[in-house]
C-alpha cells in the first residue's frame, strides 16, 4: 500500500509540475521567415528600427540574423510568456551583441551558446533591441552588433504551450 502512495504522489508531482509550466521550441531552420512569422500562438515580429541592415533569415542555415539597432517582438495569444531561450548559431557568435528586453531581464551563457530572458511575472509580449556593438561575440568589441538564432524555446505560466 504505502508503495502505491508513493508512486501515487511521484505521479502527481510530475503532473503538478508539468501543468505550471510547459515548453515549446520553435525550430527557424524547419520554417521560412515572414514577417510577422506566426507559429500559434506566438508571433513574432522584427522591426529595422534606426540601424542600417533589416532582420532576414539567412538563406542556406536559416538562422534568424537581427543586426545592429533591430527589434524582435515575441507576443502570444494565450497565458503569459515567463522564460524564453534563444539558440545562438554558429554564424551569430562573431559579433553577438547586447539583446536588452523591454521588460524581464536577459543572462547570457556564451559556453551553452544561449541569451535567456526571463519575467517572473509572465508577459503577453517582449520586444527586444540588439545593442550597437559587439559584446559576446569573438569580434572586436568595436564591431557593429548582431544577433543570430536558429532556434527559441518558450515557457509560459500555467501550462499553456
Amino acid at each position: 500500500m504505502i508503495k502505491h502512495l508513493r508512486f501515487f504522489m511521484l505521479n502527481l508531482l510530475v503532473l503538478v509540475s508539468a501543468a505550471v509550466m510547459a515548453q515549446t521550441t520553435i525550430d527557424f531552420t524547419k520554417l521560412t521567415w515572414s514577417n510577422p512569422l506566426v507559429q500559434s500562438p506566438y508571433t513574432f515580429s522584427a522591426d529595422k528600427n534606426s540601424g542600417s541592415t533589416a532582420p532576414t533569415q539567412n538563406p542556406n542555415s536559416k538562422d534568424i540574423r537581427l543586426y545592429a539597432k533591430n527589434s524582435l517582438t515575441i507576443s502570444t495569444s494565450s497565458g503569459k510568456i515567463c522564460k524564453i531561450v534563444f539558440h545562438i548559431s554558429t554564424n551569430g557568435l562573431k559579433q553577438w551583441a547586447d539583446f536588452t528586453p523591454n521588460n524581464g531581464s536577459v543572462t547570457v551563457s556564451k559556453e551553452k551558446q544561449t541569451a535567456t530572458w526571463e519575467n517572473a511575472e509572465g508577459a503577453t509580449s517582449v520586444t527586444f533591441t540588439v545593442g550597437a556593438k559587439c559584446k559576446y561575440g569573438t569580434a572586436a568589441t568595436t564591431k557593429a552588433g548582431q544577433f543570430f538564432f536558429n532556434s527559441v524555446d518558450i515557457t509560459e505560466l500555467g501550462g499553456t504551450s
